[in-house]
Order: C-alpha cells, then sequence, then structure tokens
C-alpha cells in the first residue's frame, strides 16, 4: 500500500459526521471562524496503517485503524511544532461534573486478547525506513549512529506539567492535587501499579535510576510515603552489592528512624534488635532475649562476657 492509498483509505473507511454546523462567534474567536462545533467519526478500525516507531511489517500483518493522522516537522529549531494539540479552558463543575481534556476507554469482553489504553513508542537516533517499514512511512525504523543527536536535545517519552497556583494540600489536609493518580477497583489483585522491565542490547542497562527524584523543590516532607497496609512497605530482591545506600547524602542525616517496639531483624526475622521498656534488647532467634543495654549504659547478659580473646 502506498502513502497516497493510506491517506485515501481514511477519508473512505471512517464515517465522519459533523453534527450542530452552528459554528462560533467570529467576532469572539476569529480563528474558529466556520469550525464546526462537534465531529463524530465512526467505524471499525480498516485503514492499514505504519505506526511511527512500532510498525509491523510483511508477513506480519498491518495495524489498522480508524483514525490515522501522521506529519513530518518542516521547520527550524526554534519553531515549536506539535502535531495534535488538544486544549479545554474550565470555568464550570464540581467533583461530580467531571471535565476532562481526552478521555480513552477500553472494555475487554470474555475471549478478548490483550488491550492497552494507552500506548506510546518514542525511538531516539533512528533512521527512517527499512524493513519494519510500509508505505513510504518511517516505520520503526533502523539504529541510526550512535552519537548524532546533540546532548543538548533530550528524548521524553512523556511529561507531566503541573502548576498549582491555588493552596497548598497535603496527605489529608487540602484539596486533590496530584501529578498522576493510579486508582485500582474490581474484586482480584492485581500484578502491579507501575511495571518495569528492559530490553536491551550488548549488556547495557535500561536506566541509571528507574525513578529519580532530583532538586531541592522536588518534595517538602517525603520523598516517598507508604501510608498503606501491605505486609512489605519495600521488598529488595534481586541481585545487588547495597540494598540501602544513604553514602551521599548529608552526614547528620538519620540513616533510619524506629519507633519504640519496632525491631531491625537479621538472618530474616530471626535475630533482632529493638528498643523497648527503656532498653536496647537482642533477642534470638528462640525470641529469648539474651543482651539489654539501657539509656545508663547498665547492660545485661543471659550468658557469659569473655574479655581479651578473640570475638
Amino acid at each position: 500500500m502506498t502513502r497516497n492509498a493510506a491517506l485515501s483509505g481514511l477519508a473512505l473507511c471512517a464515517l465522519v459526521a459533523s453534527g450542530d454546523a452552528r459554528t462560533r462567534d467570529p467576532g469572539r474567536d476569529p480563528a474558529m471562524a466556520g469550525a464546526p462545533d462537534r465531529q463524530v467519526v465512526l467505524g471499525d478500525p480498516s485503514i492499514a496503517t505504519c505506526p511511527t516507531a512500532n510498525c509491523p511489517a510483511p508477513p506480519r500483518k498491518p495495524v489498522l485503524s480508524t483514525q490515522f493522522i501522521h506529519g513530518a516537522t518542516r521547520q527550524g529549531g526554534d519553531q515549536a511544532e506539535w502535531l495534535s494539540n488538544l486544549g479545554l479552558l474550565v470555568r464550570t463543575g464540581d467533583p461530580d461534573g467531571q471535565k476532562v481534556t481526552q478521555y480513552l476507554g477500553v472494555m475487554q469482553v470474555p475471549g478478548a486478547g490483550t488491550a492497552w489504553a494507552l500506548n506510546t513508542d518514542l525511538v531516539r537516533n533512528a533512521s527512517p525506513g527499512g524493513e519494519n517499514s510500509f508505505g513510504g512511512f518511517e516505520g520503526s525504523g533502523t539504529p541510526g549512529k550512535p552519537g548524532a543527536i546533540g546532548a543538548r536535545n533530550g528524548s521524553i517519552g512523556y511529561e507531566l506539567d503541573f502548576t498549582n497556583w491555588d493552596t497548598e494540600s497535603a496527605p489529608g489536609v487540602g484539596p486533590f492535587t496530584v501529578g498522576q493518580y493510579i486508582h485500582a477497583q474490581g474484586s482480584y489483585t492485581s500484578l502491579s501499579g507501575i511495571y518495569f522491565d528492559a530490553q536491551m542490547a550488548e549488556g547495557a542497562k535500561g536506566w541509571h535510576a528507574a525513578i529519580m527524584l532530583n532538586g531541592e523543590a522536588v518534595a517538602k516532607e517525603h520523598g516517598l510515603f507508604d501510608g498503606s497496609h501491605a505486609r512489605n512497605s519495600v521488598t529488595i530482591a534481586g541481585r545487588h552489592e547495597t540494598g540501602v545506600n544513604t553514602s551521599q547524602g548529608n552526614r547528620d542525616m538519620r540513616a533510619v528512624v524506629l519507633r519504640d517496639g519496632q525491631r531491625a531483624c537479621f538472618n530474616g526475622l530471626e535475630n533482632c534488635v529493638v528498643w523497648d521498656d527503656g532498653r536496647l534488647a537482642y533477642t534470638n532467634r528462640a525470641g529469648r532475649t539474651v543482651f539489654s543495654i539501657d539509656e545508663d549504659g547498665n547492660a545485661r547478659f543471659a550468658g557469659s562476657v569473655t574479655t581479651q580473646a578473640r570475638p
């Protein structure tokens, strides 16, 4: 399929119906003069497309779409170019009258396959074309020469800019103001709210930091806050040189803070140290306290103390 044929298919395969032909007041908004107030696009996915950065090539079947929008930048480096621009000015509403710029909904029925409500792909430093492309589109592209993009030019898969010019809020206080909201519901427990994996070449790693909080003004009280009732607040698995590393922080920081009665355990959950009842105590795997020391330095041992011997 040629590029022109793909574009023609958009007009032939999608039913476009404009409702309410009234136009906006040209005096109020001259740029919108003659534009319909509403547009409805109805049609099953039927246009063979070659998505940028993720294009299946023959013999795999092409991606079928109901609507296809494609473009390429043409202007100089000092000119912003946005392929799609959606804006909503919210003047009315309350918690029950939701105002949403864009909504994406997917429903999986019995027997359905894997589904995505939103899927984005960004490829840095690719040459258009190659075996994973067709119809004259860039497709998935092929790797470019390393370093071909200037170091000052970033690659950002998704950016969320949040501006608060209203009031301060904190857990349980003030309005609900969050940069990203992940809400779970249903009858069964799902795998993960955020999931990372990577498929890298030649032993490379995906990220230097999978999650990075950077800058003095990023967080006021908590870099990470867990208010859930999960069995483990943080679980470290895999293979690591260090479980928790605070050596890059300030020297006067308390690396770990425990309240009275909370235990720091070794060898799983068997050998623990706890501050309780005005003393620091060590309990063995049987749960028996075998050593303690109070605030005045008075120590008690269940066994003997050997001096002048190899520890």
